[in-house]
């Protein structure tokens, strides 16, 4: 059996769309009873209507098990000639976008995402317990006594290129400062460049640049680090699920909804501007603040109804 991935990626949409097709991929894999193939299909070749169509006509109904979808590229006449191909079709959604048709289940897995849809129905999916990222992100519990490197990510294309507009905000907070006699060296910025970034990489006697990490390798990065700072999209769920004390800086108009529900949690940090990242710094500073952090995503529980909600909807075997 075939699953069809369907998602944004590119220069203009970074890789949060592919990793999270993926995730869900990998999901069904290990739950089914039989093998399945994961057949990858980037929107920026089927953004045409017609192209699609032609895609979709080589596709035999007899061997899909169904489409995930995770695309702002597609609108309601893709998603509906899909529907019409599929007997299974699986939306993420961020906005409550009003281009899915009846009867396909919608997943969004931001915190308090029932509030985006005030008529949810079953077959909306709403919430952390449906929260995705490659499962490689396990729980870092341990918190050590000061802040020694911080980690740094805004996605895979980092299209204004806030990298390196972050960096002197970092460099003034308290955590560096000469005159803070309870630092004994400053810490080291790891600054995570993803494959699409196309900017010049920024330099600075306290960072360390590292290019197109896989999430096994960033899930390894994270464990040298004791807070970050990310954008809003795919990294964040992957630095809940690593109980990553984090500062949330907001890279794109889609991303607002679920950084504004994780600041309300408790759970992170929200800077509204880049001014604000040294005082966000250096409230996570003490150990307490960072120990607060992990115990409250600890208690988020994040994904913990994927699984059964995705053997509902592929007649998946127990």
């Amino acid at each position: 059996m075939k699953l069809y991935l369907f998602y944004d990626d590119g220069a203009q949409a970074g890789l949060g769309h592919y990793r999270r097709v993926r995730a869900l991929a990998h999901r069904i894999m290990r739950l089914a009873h039989i093998t399945i193939e994961s057949v990858l299909c980037p929107t920026q070749h089927l953004e045409s209507i017609e192209n699609l169509r032609a895609f979709c006509a080589q596709i035999s109904s007899e061997e899909s098990l169904g489409a995930v979808v995770d695309s702002y590229v597609f609108g309601m006449e893709h998603f509906a000639l899909l529907d019409s191909v599929f007997s299974r079709l699986v939306c993420f959604d961020d906005t409550n976008r009003a281009v899915y048709p009846q009867g396909s289940f919608i997943l969004n897995g931001a915190p308090n995402a029932h509030k985006l849809y005030p008529a949810h129905m079953p077959y909306h999916l709403l919430g952390l317990g449906f929260a995705l990222c490659d499962e490689v992100f396990a729980p870092i519990m341990a918190v050590r006594e000061g802040v020694r490197d911080i980690f740094v990510s805004f996605g895979g294309s980092d299209l204004d290129n806030l990298s390196a507009q972050i960096l002197p905000f970092i460099e003034s907070s308290v955590l560096f400062s000469a005159h803070n006699p309870s630092v004994d060296s400053a810490p080291t910025i790891h600054l995570v460049l993803g494959r699409y970034y196309a900017h010049i990489p920024p330099t600075s006697s306290y960072l360390i640049c590292h290019r197109d990490l896989s999430p096994t390798q960033m899930h390894a990065l994270m464990q040298r680090c004791d807070i970050a700072i990310s954008a809003g999209g795919g990294t964040l769920i992957e630095l809940a699920a690593s109980l990553m004390p984090t500062i949330m800086l907001e890279s794109a108009p889609n991303q607002h909804f679920q950084i504004t529900q994780f600041a309300a949690l408790g759970a992170f940090k929200h800077a509204q501007s880049l001014t604000q990242i040294p005082t966000l710094i250096e409230s996570l500073a003490p150990k307490t603040a960072r120990e607060y952090a992990k115990a409250t995503l600890v208690g988020l529980r994040l994904g913990q109804e994927i699984e059964s909600a995705l053997r509902d909807i592929f007649d998946l075997d127990f």
